[in-house]
């Protein structure tokens, strides 16, 4: 798979966790590359190339924000207030609520 593919590939895999949900760089690793281990080449991809509608909703394992997160409207703190207005930002716990993460499973069956 050529890197413009590949991040082609991520954009399209993120863009389909629904709004008030989340996932991790890894399950969406799991379908772009067959594996967990491209986390770090995901993330990458969302710096580059993320889409503001979605960007937010792909984070690191354990739902927490990624320091280096870029969108648009600032950082890691636009991510955050993304996710509160989503119903899915434990602002307690500081990381996404587990009850809205949506596996790789769960991506495949909304097409990915």
């Amino acid at each position: 798979m050529s890197d413009a593919v590949s991040v082609e590939r991520v954009i399209a895999v993120s863009r389909l966790v629904p709004n008030g949900a989340w996932t991790t760089y890894a399950e969406v690793g799991e379908i772009v590359y067959g594996h967990r281990h491209g986390g770090q080449s995901v993330g990458n991809a969302m710096r580059a190339a993320g889409h503001p509608d979605s960007a937010h909703r792909t984070l690191q394992t354990g739902g927490k924000v990624s320091p280096q997160w870029r969108g648009d409207g600032g950082g890691p703190e636009e991510c955050r207030r993304r996710l509160r207005n989503e119903g899915v930002w434990d602002d307690r716990r500081g990381c996404a609520r587990a009850d809205r993460f949506v596996n790789a499973d769960a991506l495949r069956r909304l097409g990915a």
